[in-house]
C-alpha cells in the first residue's frame, strides 16, 4: 500500500501534540520550511515530481546523519545552536541541489519557549515568527477541529469561489454539476481519510486497517509507538483516550463506538500465515473457527507464553513435536493430554513460510485493503435504515440530469406544487391551487403523482401490464419500492425503471402544460406580464378573459436597468391599460408575474427598496383606483403571446397598448 499525502500530516500533528504534553525539556521549536519555486523542475517536465522527490531525498539522509552526529536533536529542547546546525545544513542543501528556500516564506514556530528567544532563532534564520496552527499541505496544523475557528479556512475558501458566480444563469443540473466538480472538492480534501472525524465513522475505519497491514509506514511506527498495545504489537491501545491526539483519539473513539465495534472485535479478523511472527498462537483466528483460548481454554490457562506468538512455539518445540508439555506450567493429566492431541492435530496442517509476511483479513470481506463499502451497508442494515436505497437507485438510472434531479426533489418532498409553494409563503388564489388533473383536491405531490383518481388508474393500468398488482402509497419511496420489486431481470430491469422515471417525468410536464394558462374565475380577467432586461429593457403583456379570449395587450421598451424593475414596469403598465379601458368597476383583475422578487415586493412593503420608493408610490396609486386586484406568481409565463411581446417591445419606439 503506497503512502499518502495525509499521512505525513498525522505524523507532524502527533508530532506537535508529543512537544506540547513532555514538560521541562525547555520547549521546543518547529520550522517550516517553504522551497521557491524551481521553474525548470516543475514545468512541462513528466519526471519533475520524481526528480523533486530525489532531491529532498537527499535533504533527508542530510538531516538523519546531522542527527546520529548530534548536531541535531528531535524532541529534546530547544537550543541555539541546534537552530544554527540546522541553518547550516539548509545552505549546504541549496548549494549542491540547487533548489533554494524560501527563507522570507518560512517560518519558525515555538512550543514551551519565550517570546524573546523565538525572536532570536527567527533571526538567525532570517526567517519569520510562526504561532499555531499553521497551514502544512493545505490544512491547519496543530489546530483543535472541534474549534470553529478551524473550519474559516474553509468557509473563506466557500466564498471566493461563490463570489463570482451568477446561478441565476444556470439551470438546476448546472449547478448540481459544479458543485460537484469544484464545491464538493474543498471538504473532501479538508475531511478525507477521517482526519477531522469523516461521515458517521465508516471512513474512519479504513486508517486503523492500514496501520494493522502497513506497519512499516513512519506514521504506523510513530502511532504504534505512542499508542500501541502490550499484548497486541498489531493493535492500539484505548485505555488512555484523555493523553491522546485530538485526531487520533477522534479515530479510536469511533472504533469503539458500539455501532461498529461489533464489526471489528477479535472474532471479526483472521490472519493468514506466513512466517508467524506477528500472530498470537492463542489469542486471534488464524486456525479454525476461533481462537485456540476459546476452543481449548483448559489448556490455555496452563500454557506459560499466553501472548507467544506461532513463531515463538513453532522455534522451540515444532507444530509435529509432540512433547509440548514443556509449554505449560505443569504436567498434563490423563484428559488434559487428548486435548493437546486435538490441538497438534488442529495445527499441524499449517506451515510457517520464513520469507512471506502474516496478512491480516476482515472476516466479512477477505481483502487486503479495507472495504469501506462493505463496513458501511453493515452498519446500515444493522441499524435498519433503509431511508438511502431510494437515492442510491435514483443516481445509477440512466437518464438525464435534469430527470436525475427531478427524482430527487420528488424523494424528498421539494418538487414545487401549489402546497409547498403556500408552505413557503407564497399567496395563491384559493380556486388556482388544486390538481390539474382533477380540479378537486389541493395540488399535493402525493395527489398529483399517486393519489388522483386519474394518475392511479394509468399507474394501475401499467402495473397490471407488467403482472404486477397495484396497491395505495403514501409517497415516493413507497411507490419506487413497489415498481423496483417488479419480477424483471437482467436489462429488462432498468428499461423498466427508466420507464417509470420517464412517466414521472412526463407527468410533471403534462401536469406544468395544463397550468401554464390557467383561465380566471368567473367574473375575472387576467393579465400576464413580463419584463426583460437584456442589452436594454422591454415589457410586454396579455388581458384574458374567463373564456381565454385576449382582450388587451401592450408591448415596448423600458428604462429600467435590471429585470427586477422592468417587472415592476410591466406591472404597472398593465394597470394603466386596465383603467383605460375602464373595465375597473366592472370587473375583477388578476396580475401574473413570474419573478418571485417583483411578486415579493409588491405583497410584502417591509422588503421594498429604498431605491425605488418613487416606482412603488406609482405602483400604490394604480393599485387604489383598481376594484378588485389580486397577484399571483407562476415559474414559467404560461403565454406564448407575452413571450413574444416583451422582446418585441425592443424595436418599438414607444409603448404600444391596444384593447376590443
Amino acid at each position: 500500500m503506497g503512502r499518502q499525502i495525509f499521512d505525513g500530516i498525522l505524523i507532524a500533528n502527533e508530532v506537535i501534540h508529543s512537544m506540547k504534553i513532555i514538560k521541562g525539556n525547555g520547549g521546543n521549536l518547529i520550522f517550516k520550511l517553504d522551497f521557491s519555486k524551481a521553474r525548470w523542475l516543475h514545468q512541462g517536465d513528466p519526471l519533475s515530481s520524481f526528480l523533486f522527490i530525489l532531491v529532498t531525498k537527499v535533504l533527508h539522509l542530510l538531516l538523519e546523519k546531522a542527527g546520529v552526529l548530534g548536531l541535531i536533536e528531535g524532541i529534546h529542547g530547544a537550543v541555539e545552536k541546534v537552530v544554527e546546525n540546522m541553518k547550516f545544513i539548509l545552505c549546504c542543501f541549496e548549494i549542491f541541489s540547487g533548489l533554494s528556500i524560501n527563507f522570507k516564506k518560512s517560518c519558525i514556530v515555538g512550543i514551551g519557549v519565550n517570546e524573546e528567544f523565538l525572536y532570536h532563532m527567527a533571526a538567525i534564520c532570517k526567517c519569520k515568527k510562526g504561532v499555531l496552527p499553521i497551514c502544512y499541505l493545505g490544512l491547519p496544523l496543530g489546530a483543535d477541529p472541534r474549534r470553529v475557528a478551524t473550519w474559516e479556512v474553509v468557509v473563506e475558501r466557500f466564498r471566493k469561489k461563490l463570489s463570482g458566480w451568477k446561478c441565476r444563469t444556470m439551470s438546476w443540473a448546472t449547478r448540481i454539476v459544479l458543485i460537484n466538480a469544484v464545491l464538493s472538492s474543498l471538504p473532501i480534501y479538508f475531511m478525507r481519510n477521517f482526519l477531522w472525524g469523516g461521515f458517521d465513522g465508516k471512513r474512519k475505519m479504513a486508517k486503523l486497517w492500514r496501520l494493522v497491514v502497513n506497519k512499516k509506514a513512519l506514521w504506523s511506527k510513530v502511532i504504534l509507538a505512542k499508542y500501541g498495545s502490550n499484548t497486541k504489537q498489531w493493535r492500539f491501545c484505548a485505555n488512555n483516550l484523555k493523553d491522546m491526539s485530538t485526531v487520533w483519539r477522534g479515530i479510536v473513539e469511533n472504533s469503539l463506538d458500539a455501532r461498529v465495534s461489533r464489526w471489528l472485535g477479535d472474532k471479526d479478523f483472521c490472519w493468514k500465515v506466513g512466517n508467524g511472527k506477528e500472530i498470537l498462537f492463542w489469542g486471534v483466528i488464524w486456525c479454525g473457527n476461533g481462537p485456540l483460548k476459546l476452543e481449548f481454554p483448559q489448556l490455555f490457562r496452563l500454557a506459560k507464553f499466553k501472548n507467544g506468538s506461532i513463531f515463538d512455539y513453532s522455534f522451540n518445540c515444532g507444530f509435529s513435536n509432540f512433547n509440548w508439555e514443556v509449554l505449560f506450567v505443569r504436567p498434563l493429566l490423563a484428559r488434559e493430554v487428548g486435548l493437546l492431541c486435538g490441538l497438534i492435530e488442529r495445527v499441524s496442517c499449517v506451515v510457517l513460510v520464513p520469507e512471506v509476511e502474516d496478512l491480516i483479513l476482515w472476516a466479512h470481506d477477505n481483502k487486503v485493503e479495507f472495504p469501506v463499502k462493505q463496513l458501511t451497508k453493515l452498519l446500515i442494515e444493522g441499524e435498519g435504515d433503509d431511508s438511502c436505497f431510494a437515492f442510491d437507485k435514483i443516481w445509477r438510472l440512466k437518464v438525464p440530469p435534469r430527470v436525475h434531479n427531478f427524482l430527487w426533489l420528488l424523494a424528498i418532498d421539494r418538487v414545487p406544487t401549489k402546497d409547498f409553494l403556500i408552505k413557503r409563503g407564497v399567496k395563491i388564489l384559493e380556486i388556482l391551487n388544486v390538481c390539474p388533473w382533477c380540479n378537486r383536491v389541493l395540488e399535493k405531490v402525493d395527489h398529483v403523482f399517486f393519489g388522483c383518481n386519474f394518475i392511479a388508474g394509468f399507474w394501475k393500468r401499467t402495473l397490471n401490464w407488467w403482472d404486477s398488482g397495484w396497491k395505495v402509497v403514501r409517497n415516493f419511496e413507497e411507490f419506487y419500492s413497489l415498481v423496483f420489486k417488479v419480477k424483471i431481470i437482467g436489462s429488462c430491469k432498468s428499461l423498466w425503471l427508466i420507464a417509470i422515471a420517464a412517466f414521472y417525468w412526463s407527468i410533471w410536464l403534462a401536469s406544468n402544460e395544463m397550468v401554464k394558462w390557467c383561465y380566471p374565475p368567473h367574473g375575472w380577467l387576467k393579465f400576464i406580464v413580463s419584463g426583460i432586461a437584456f442589452e436594454g429593457a422591454m415589457d410586454g403583456g396579455v388581458m384574458r378573459d374567463e373564456e381565454g379570449i385576449v382582450r388587451a395587450l401592450f408591448s415596448g421598451p423600458n428604462d429600467a436597468c435590471d429585470a427586477e424593475t422592468a417587472e415592476l414596469g410591466a406591472i404597472i403598465t398593465a394597470l394603466d391599460v386596465f383603467i383605460d379601458i375602464d373595465w375597473k368597476g366592472s370587473g375583477s383583475l388578476i396580475i401574473e408575474t413570474d419573478l418571485s422578487v417583483a411578486y415579493n415586493w409588491i405583497l410584502e412593503k417591509s422588503r421594498r427598496l429604498w431605491s425605488h420608493q418613487v416606482l412603488f408610490a406609482d405602483l400604490e396609486r394604480r393599485i387604489a383606483c383598481v376594484g378588485k386586484l389580486s397577484f399571483s406568481i407562476a415559474e414559467v409565463n404560461g403565454n406564448e403571446m407575452v413571450e413574444s411581446l416583451a422582446p418585441a417591445g425592443m424595436s418599438r419606439p414607444s409603448m404600444f397598448k391596444a384593447w376590443w
